[in-house]
């Protein structure tokens, strides 16, 4: 027996343009991309409220290169140098102001640590002392608890929350540093980014005053030992290595050697020589001063500044919140979820390897007859949803989903018209829940419309609820008459539908496919066909259940019913493949779907008109 239509099967036909795709799927995942982006919205305008408004200072430095002599101001070490080499130049000079030196000594002398952003507790809230009380008595307990040893107690650094509050940006192009100060006070933070300067001014200053005496200081040694060299080779022609006053003049070399390897690595670390700024110690103290007199009165003389840093333009107490801007916040808060709804959607729906639409269906059904789309009708809701679902004709007869019903049964007509012989076709599911009930219903409905006699026979004994829909008996059915128990008669009942007739399962029995194969089966369809126009038979799962294949090898034709976002790709093939062995018709494959096909959408617009 054919399996197919005897016209030409309907193909996959090719797909709209990209974006239309691309916006089916936005419209499936709605849910997703909306709710994403009420969230990620929400959170951020509750951070804007709840976190400390910042203002920011910015101070700016012309930062020059140095000089090889301090004293002579005619020569400049930048000139002629790269611009790579300037860059790392700048860099180090922005690490310095970052560094305890600088950003350290500017912290203890407007004694930030007491603010309540630093740890301490000027300007902090009841409610912020209250809650660290609370964590560190919480973190104690826990510590009982679990009778852990009592170890050192390490308070955060202070100081490095400072650091990330300060910004150092280099302006494109220019020697210019922005030194800029975050601070929940305007006039603090003006201060502060006014003081970063000032510090950073004057450690340069001493550094290269340092600088200077230390490499001056290193020529002397460096004289000292080449007089000391020479003099020792004098007096080898004179004396042997062993004398004394060669021993001697060997030992003070060395010490020598010592004294320039150790000034050497002090040079090379940068550090101000301790001895220059140690209490009592007038002599080093006098020589800094000299050195820093010297340098200005060079720099007088030459019109030059005495440092290669300037401050271009000074910090001044801002009078707008710099961070967080509430407005900005939260438009980009909204446009970021937004963005990340819509890419959770696309990767939610590349993995999701469920039919999404009539297209997906096409490209796995192969030739097989497509016999339409079915929508679920968001119009019904209330008490007895589940029964005006599967009597939807009966209750919405105008709707678009009716409509589709009738376009299914258009094309069953055609079996019905061309073979008087074609009496019953039973409608198959690969899993539960693809809405093979309600179809199932509705088709039955959808034919007796048409002066037909039509009989609906629930053979789903397991998840059989047909017989609740159309208020009808279960006590006794297919069940009972295959066992020898009831008559025809008795197990056939009359629906309020014109025109229906139902068949259920029955009560305390399960049907099994050792029942559905024996004379008793085959005596109960010659009598359904001989009393009735058509007879749709309800059936289990076949990819679950055998009796839906034995069945089937009985009936005039089988259809496959497929849902949106439940059924699976794969499944398609695999139940399609069942329904061929079985050497049944295969009548073709509905649709049921969430979403409004084009043809109904376009239906429901014509109606309205």
């Amino acid at each position: 027996m054919d399996t197919t239509m005897a016209s030409q099967p309907t193909q996959a036909e090719p797909s709209g343009g990209n974006i239309q795709q691309y916006l089916d799927v936005l419209r499936r995942r709605k849910k997703i991309v909306i709710g994403f982006c009420i969230i990620g919205t929400m959170i951020v305008t509750v951070l804007c409220f709840v976190l400390t408004p910042l203002y920011m200072a910015t101070s700016t430095l012309v930062i020059e290169g140095e000089m090889t002599d301090v004293l002579n101001p005619s020569e400049n070490s930048t000139q002629g140098v790269s611009f790579d080499v300037f860059q790392n130049y700048i860099q180090t000079q922005m690490a310095i102001i970052l560094s305890r030196k600088v950003a350290g000594k500017v912290f203890q002398e407007l004694e930030l640590d007491k603010l309540s952003r630093y740890g301490g507790e000027k300007g902090a809230s009841p409610l912020t002392l209250l809650m660290r009380q609370t964590w560190k008595a919480l973190l104690e307990n826990i510590r009982v608890a679990l009778n852990l040893p009592k170890g050192p107690v390490i308070p955060a650094d202070p100081f490095t929350f400072f650091i990330k509050d300060i910004d150092l940006a280099q302006l494109k192009g220019t020697r210019a540093v922005q030194i800029s100060v975050y601070n929940p006070y305007a006039d603090l933070a003006a201060k502060t980014a006014n003081a970063l300067a000032r510090s950073y001014m004057q450690e340069n200053t001493m550094r290269r005053a340092n600088s200077y005496i230390r490499n001056q200081r290193m020529a002397g040694l460096n004289a000292d030992y080449t007089r000391l060299q020479s003099q020792y080779d004098y007096l080898s022609n004179v004396y042997g290595p062993k004398h004394y006053k060669m021993l001697a003049l060997n030992k003070e070399i060395r010490d020598l050697s010592d004294r320039i390897a150790e000034e050497q690595s002090k040079i090379a670390s940068g550090d101000i020589d301790p001895s220059l700024t140690r209490e009592g110690n007038k002599e080093g103290q006098k020589l800094l001063q000299d050195v820093l007199k010297r340098i200005q009165e060079v720099s007088v003389r030459s019109s030059s500044q005495m440092n290669n840093v300037t401050v271009a333009d000074l910090a001044v107490p801002p009078k707008e919140v710099a961070f967080p801007k509430k407005g900005l916040s939260i438009l980009v808060g909204f446009l970021a979820s937004l963005l990340v709804g819509i890419f959770l959607a696309y990767l939610i729906d590349y993995l999701d390897d469920t039919l999404k639409n009539q297209d997906d269906l096409k490209n796995v059904m192969g030739r097989v007859l497509y016999l339409g789309a079915v929508p679920f009708d968001e119009r019904i809701k209330g008490f007895n949803r589940l029964s005006k679902m599967d009597r939807l004709l009966m209750h919405r007869p105008l709707s678009g989903s009716a409509e589709a019903y009738r376009l299914v049964r258009t094309h069953l007509q055609w079996f019905i018209d061309k073979e008087p012989t074609f009496k019953d076709f039973a409608v198959v599911s690969s899993i539960p829940g693809e809405g093979k009930s309600t179809i199932t219903s509705n088709l039955a409905v959808s034919i007796a419309q048409l002066e037909k006699r039509v009989l609906l026979v629930d053979a789903d004994v397991r998840r059989g609820r047909l017989h609740r829909t159309y208020g009808m008996k279960n006590k006794n059915g297919l069940g009972q008459y295959l066992i020898g128990s009831s008559s025809f008669e008795d197990i056939l009942q009359e629906t309020s539908t014109p025109n229906v007739w139902m068949i259920t399962p029955g009560e305390d029995h399960m049907l099994g496919s050792e029942l559905l194969s024996t004379p008793m089966m085959t005596e109960f369809i010659r009598n359904t066909r001989r009393h009735f126009d058509m007879v749709i038979y309800d059936t289990p799962p076949i990819t679950l259940v055998a009796d839906t294949s034995v069945l089937l090898s009985q009936l005039g034709g089988a259809m496959l019913v497929c849902r949106s976002g439940i059924t699976k790709s794969r499944d398609v093939p695999k139940s399609l493949s069942m329904i061929r062995n079985t050497g049944v018709r295969l009548l073709g494959v509905v649709l049921n779907c969430d979403a409004t096909p084009e043809n109904n959408k376009y239906y429901n617009m014509y109606y309205r008109d």
